[in-house]
């Protein structure tokens, strides 16, 4: 389980660092496309044996894990991603929307 939470946790250090002192809009969007890139690929195969376990007890883990993976929690995590960065790339600040009134 170290081997995929050691890189996640470096990967979430620094896009925290990369995202210190920028506006909301930019934070949108730069964990939009870490959420988009790097989690699925970091999250996906053990979320998926974890929610493998949880529903199937007693079966031996392998390929129905795999297909959770690739079929069901890789995409939900990748349109997560797509959400916050379309929230970035749309969101109206303050004062452009007074501005215009």
């Amino acid at each position: 389980m170290t081997e995929y939470l050691i890189p996640l946790l470096v990967v979430i250090v620094i896009t925290i660092l990369v995202t210190i002192k920028r506006s909301k809009k930019v934070k949108f969007i730069i964990w939009g496309l870490v959420t988009m890139i790097l989690l699925p690929k970091m999250l996906g195969l053990p979320l998926s044996i974890y929610l493998f376990i949880l529903i199937f007890p007693d079966a031996p883990s392998g390929i129905l894990a795999g297909l959770i993976a690739i079929g069901i929690v890789m995409p939900l995590i990748f349109l997560v991603g797509l959400v916050l960065l379309l929230i970035g790339i749309f969101k109206i600040k303050r004062a452009d929307l007074e501005n215009n009134t």
